[in-house]
């Protein structure tokens, strides 16, 4: 078997298109829960993904995977269990780059049939309760399409992604 899994195509573009447009925020993906973020490393956005759900419809052009796509914006906040001014920025960001894809080849929106923003909500982190800072989550509903039995090979809209 060649290539990277679909998921981890998609997570690595979604870091590469967000990287240099969300000012002074670095972004990092499946942060291991051993190695907690620090007050030093904010702000910062952790990209995860929590499920995908697949319809394999016999479609000709493949299975649809649809990903619950989670962005954990952890920043220093006075108000623990609410969204401060520095994470409704940083959201507002994620959501203007996001809504500026478009199927240019090697980019991230030429592999999604959907992406769009689901839900934004509070909590405390839960990574690791050493520090006084919160998370907001903005999830996303991201899709895209592989071939039958396939979780490598991206339907894309110029073509297959390897």
């Amino acid at each position: 078997m060649s290539g990277e899994a679909a998921l981890t195509k998609v997570k690595d573009r979604t870091v590469a298109w967000l990287d240099g447009n969300v000012s002074g925020v670095s972004i990092v993906k499946d942060r291991p829960i051993d190695k907690p973020f620090r007050d030093s490393d904010l702000p910062v956005i952790h990209l995860r993904i929590t499920q995908v759900q697949i319809t394999s419809a016999r479609n000709p052009t493949g299975d649809f995977h649809d990903a619950a796509v989670m962005f954990d914006i952890l920043a220093p906040s006075i108000l623990m269990g609410s969204i401060d001014d520095r994470q409704a920025e940083i959201m507002a960001d994620i959501v203007a780059r996001l809504g500026a894809i478009d199927a240019t080849p090697g980019t991230l929106g030429e592999l999604l049939e959907i992406c769009e923003p689901t839900i934004a909500a509070s909590r405390e982190d839960e990574m690791a309760m050493l520090s006084d800072f919160g998370v907001t989550t903005l999830a996303y509903r991201m899709g895209w399409r592989c071939p039958h039995n396939d979780f490598r090979t991206i339907a894309g809209h110029n073509g297959t992604v390897p």
